[in-house]
């Protein structure tokens, strides 16, 4: 009988760059054109990102403009405070977390540009938080998550875990040089490129009203190709998420106070005032008049 042979395996103990500890709270935030909090500090980390429009992040007599695609970190302690500065709606996220890894410091104060996979992987992390805690958008800001009633299967561990990996990727982004040769298509090749394509502009003509025809022109491709690349990368149709685009220019607008809600639809090119109410019902679950009415200054 042939003798068994035990080999022996080497296991490497995990290196944990970063760890988050605690979770405190995940808020989209849909902020009016007046917004300015109170000042604060608090013994974790916060991270903003400025998802639309732009917000003035003051850490003592140093005020950053947060513009569009960018995030900031107030490191523990800090005394810091937001406002709007630019008179434009924004559109804000805001993550705090407690970490007391040494990597860390390298956040202190600092303003980061998230690369579209990088925002994708904070987006994850605001639905996995809407899966897991009470976190309905509003004006106000959250300052304790309530657990829902049935939360998702592991919800904080994969908030804590996206986290992590959206921090680490920032660190070596700004700390390592890539690999020589080494080149990634943006968004998986053709199919990528087309979709980056058409949401630009879409992005570029809110207010031009174009049809499905007119956002396609330009694009060597047949239509169900496109049709195809677009949903598989989006989970909507073309015209879909232009409506849903311009509905969100919409509650911008809205915010913002400076039309009326008639000279809204008209400007984004909603064929009636009825069309546009139930449009925006449809993406938001709000009547245009009820999310004003959220918004009004007192």
């Amino acid at each position: 009988m042939k003798e068994q042979t035990t080999r022996k395996y080497y296991r490497h103990k995990i290196d944990n760059l970063l760890v988050v500890t605690r979770i405190v709270t995940v808020n989209y935030l849909e902020f009016d054109k007046h917004f300015a909090s109170e000042g604060e500090a608090h013994d974790f980390w916060e991270m903003i990102y400025a998802e639309k429009g732009e917000i003035d992040c003051t850490e003592g007599d140093n005020t950053v403009v947060l513009r569009e695609g960018e995030a900031h970190f107030h490191r523990p302690g800090e005394y810091h405070r937001h406002a709007v500065g630019a008179h434009r709606a924004p559109n804000i996220v805001v993550v705090c977390f407690e970490c007391r890894s040494d990597g860390m410091h390298f956040f202190e104060g600092r303003t980061m540009r998230l690369s579209e996979e990088e925002r994708r992987q904070l987006f994850h992390i605001v639905a996995e938080a809407a899966a897991t805690f009470d976190t309905s958008k509003g004006r106000a800001r959250l300052r304790k998550m309530s657990l829902l009633e049935e939360p998702i299967l592991g919800g904080t561990q994969v908030i804590k875990n996206r986290l992590e990996l959206l921090l680490i990727a920032l660190l070596r982004r700004e700390t390592s040089r890539p690999s020589a040769g080494v080149r990634f298509l943006r968004g998986g090749g053709v199919g990528g490129h087309i979709v980056d394509h058409l949401l630009a502009r879409m992005q570029e003509n809110l207010t031009a009203g174009l049809s499905v025809s007119e956002l396609c022109e330009g694009i060597a491709y047949s239509r169900s190709y496109i049709f195809k690349e677009f949903r598989a990368a989006t989970g909507r149709s073309i015209a879909d998420h232009y409506n849903a685009m311009r509905v969100e220019e919409a509650k911008r607008l809205i915010r913002e106070g400076e039309h009326t809600l008639a000279e809204i639809a008209e400007l984004l090119h909603f064929d009636t005032p009825n069309y546009f109410g139930k449009a925006f019902k449809r993406y938001t679950g709000l009547t245009p008049r009820a999310y004003r009415k959220q918004y009004r200054t007192e």
